[in-house]
């Protein structure tokens, strides 16, 4: 709804973290998170309505920024045709400042120094670049589940004792999803990956970890399919469907309760700090119990 305008801060936030300025940095990457959040459009008809709330995050100089952008369509620092390279798949702030300095901030000039062979990009930059367009369209439930099915089958393969779920805005019971967030328990991740690459729909691999698989996945047109082998199944479950301010506040309950919580685990505290024995848990809901809380259904998050 307000995408653009979370791209201009989000890109302002870049441009922080090149000059090292972590808090001006952190500061325009949580008013971003502040107004993806919104639900309404950013604009002169609810732009008092926006000063009235008084949003954390949302201070004098981000709001005469947001003003500045009601006004102009603009944010003064801000470049969204460098967040179009921002938001490609492969890149991060010292790409973009090494290829700000050769003149390349858009995909325009950047296909055209890959093509005159003056630049070279890695494997994740050239399918981002490749497939930037197919990789930013949404993904309905139905997509994604089809999409999970066919990987399931591969876990099953591997080993058909693995738990296996669809996490992120999917289990959250969202209409759409940026891409297929899948969560497994422990399994090897070579073993997953050999059936995987045997598929028909199999476009490429971005990276792969004992603990993260990410990869490139056709169905119709191109998509990104994340899979998290995890080390603590439910801890990572509910870590991983979010949303971010759910588990802020999770996390926030959970100290208050002397633990720490994490996608790794559920740990006792001592003396408020020091991380001591891992809970077992037994369930999702195990997490919220034992933290004092009431469980919270994931459409609710």
């Amino acid at each position: 709804m307000n995408s653009h305008l979370v791209s201009l801060f989000k890109n302002l936030s870049d441009n922080a973290y090149l000059n090292k300025d972590m808090y001006r940095a952190a500061a325009f990457d949580k008013a971003a998170y502040v107004i993806s959040q919104l639900k309404y459009a950013v604009n002169k008809t609810t732009l008092n309505r926006l000063k009235s709330k008084k949003h954390p995050g949302i201070g004098d100089g981000i709001m005469d920024r947001i003003e500045e952008y009601v006004l102009t369509g603009k944010i003064a620092g801000a470049n969204p045709i460098g967040f179009e390279l921002a938001d490609m798949t492969g890149v991060g702030p010292a790409t973009l400042a090494a290829w700000s300095k050769l003149g390349i901030h858009n995909r325009t000039t950047l296909q055209k120094r890959v093509d005159e062979g003056s630049i070279k990009l890695t494997t994740s930059q050239l399918f981002g670049l490749k497939y930037y367009d197919d990789l930013h369209k949404r993904l309905d439930r139905t997509l994604v589940k089809k999409v999970a099915d066919e990987i399931r089958e591969c876990v099953m393969k591997v080993d058909s004792q693995s738990s296996f779920d669809i996490v992120g805005s999917y289990r959250r019971g969202l209409p759409t999803s940026g891409d297929v967030d899948l969560i497994v328990s422990q399994i090897d991740a070579d073993d997953l990956m050999k059936c995987v690459t045997a598929k028909a729909n199999f476009v490429g691999e971005l990276s792969r970890g004992s603990s993260r698989i990410i990869f490139l996945w056709r169905e119709g047109h191109v998509l990104q399919v994340d899979i998290l082998i995890a080390s603590d199944y439910y801890a990572a479950l509910n870590y991983f469907t979010g949303s971010d301010k759910h588990n802020i506040e999770l996390r926030i309950a959970a100290k208050l309760a002397g633990l720490r919580l994490s996608q790794n685990g559920l740990f006792v505290l001592h003396d408020g700090k020091n991380v001591g024995d891992k809970i077992i848990l037994t369930s999702e809901e195990d997490i919220y119990r034992r933290i004092g809380v009431d469980y919270i259904e994931p459409k609710d998050r």
